[in-house]
């Protein structure tokens, strides 16, 4: 299961375990032809990502983004941190709902 902190923004989620949640951007609606790239590493700015996410499909103007099994398989006993939510070239403020 995904728990989401509203208060400190912080995301925690199980090793092997999955989670959904969706992203809106504000001031701007994602659409075809966007992409909403999601990474989560276990440090700030490290070059490889454990888990890294690509959305292109869209869903009322959201993304969803899906943690599988697969995803997380690879997150050790720890914190990790999700660094951007990038649309191209260009990192936008997100609402976690």
């Amino acid at each position: 299961m995904l728990i989401y902190d509203k208060d400190t923004k912080a995301m925690s989620i199980v090793a092997k375990d999955t989670g959904d949640f969706i992203i809106s951007l504000d001031n701007y609606l994602l659409d075809e032809g966007d992409t909403v790239y999601f990474t989560v590493n276990s440090e700030l700015e490290k070059p490889e990502p454990l888990i890294q996410k690509a959305i292109t499909t869209f869903d009322n103007y959201k993304a969803v983004v899906r943690l599988t099994t697969q995803d997380t398989v690879t997150i050790d006993i720890d914190r990790c941190v999700f660094d951007n939510i990038e649309i191209g070239d260009t990192v936008k403020t997100i609402n976690l709902r």
